[in-house]
């Protein structure tokens, strides 16, 4: 396996944590795509999936944990949720590769949670209907 960091210099590299069913720990990664696979490789795992097949979650929410699931149930989860971002982003707009959709909510989120995260913008609008009412009662 290639070293980590001879992997740092290569162009739209990722660093990434794999967390899979044989390890008790996540393990450090680098991730990018090629030819419509993503690669992963890392100090004990060099391994190829199809772009197709990987679950990404992608939340609204910028507090909340990027992962990917892949087909053979191990996940890949951020290192760091802006450079994740771009990222994705960069692998969606095409360059030459395939493009999917990242799922906008994680299936194992609760309803109440995704609930909570849509009504920041009721309570904005009751914050701002008070205020109004209080300032013309003046």
């Amino acid at each position: 396996m290639p070293p980590l960091d001879s992997l740092e210099h290569l162009p739209h590299r990722l660093r990434a944590d794999l967390v899979d069913l044989r390890h008790a720990t996540a393990q450090p990664v680098r991730i990018w795509l090629e030819g419509g696979l993503l690669q992963i490789a890392g100090p004990q795992v060099l391994k190829q999936v199809p772009w197709a097949q990987i679950d990404w979650f992608t939340p609204a929410d910028p507090t909340l944990q990027r992962m990917a699931r892949l087909p053979d149930g191990s996940r890949l989860c951020a290192v760091d949720a802006t450079a994740w971002d771009l990222w994705l982003t960069h692998c969606n707009l095409g360059h030459g590769e395939p493009t999917t959709t990242p799922h906008a909510e994680h299936p194992s989120e609760t309803w109440l949670a995704r609930l909570s995260r849509r009504l920041w913008l009721c309570e904005v609008a009751a914050v701002a209907i008070v205020l109004i009412a209080l300032w013309n009662s003046f």
